[in-house]
């Protein structure tokens, strides 16, 4: 079991170099991004099904489910392209950490494992986020995809006189 101490950013901090922390700037808009754009398709569906029940014209409907897929295909394209980029910054960091020159009475080897734990420990905490983004968007498309079959079935319906 890991020790939750391990997941606190604030452990690591001060040891991570400077790309993992401008990595996590990023991540941070990010996430306010994902948050946000998610917020606003759970409320245009809202209104969806709102109008959905009113019966209001089908090419507003369907004008609105596409644009709600499109935000939601984006923030996917952007949360992966987010798990790539995080990909690069982690394996261009691990050859510094063999870097152990300087004047130290520390065994080079404990030097070395120091250094890949605090990139592992802050590896934990991206993929964590990344985890939780992944999860928001996935539910959000779930929705979107329920009321596109929700449409779909109520074109199929006669209509009543």
């Amino acid at each position: 079991m890991i020790p939750l101490k391990l997941l606190d950013p604030l452990h690591f901090w001060a040891e991570v170099p400077r790309l993992t922390k401008l990595f996590a700037l990023f991540l941070c808009f990010i996430a306010l991004h994902t948050i946000y754009s998610s917020a606003v398709v759970l409320t245009r569906l809202r209104s969806f099904a709102k109008n959905l029940q009113s019966k209001e014209h089908s090419a507003v409907l369907q004008s609105t489910l596409l644009a709600v897929r499109a935000r939601i295909t984006n923030i996917w394209q952007i949360l992966f392209f987010t798990l790539l980029l995080f990909g690069l910054c982690f394996f261009l960091q691990i050859p510094v950490a063999f870097q152990t020159l300087g004047a130290s009475n520390i065994p080079g080897i404990n030097i070395i494992f120091r250094q890949l734990g605090t990139y592992f420990e802050s590896g934990t905490d991206v993929f964590i986020a990344l985890l939780f983004l992944h999860s928001l968007q996935w539910i959000v498309s779930a929705r979107v995809e329920s009321a596109e079959r929700r449409m779909i079935f109520r074109a199929l319906l006669p209509e009543e006189v």
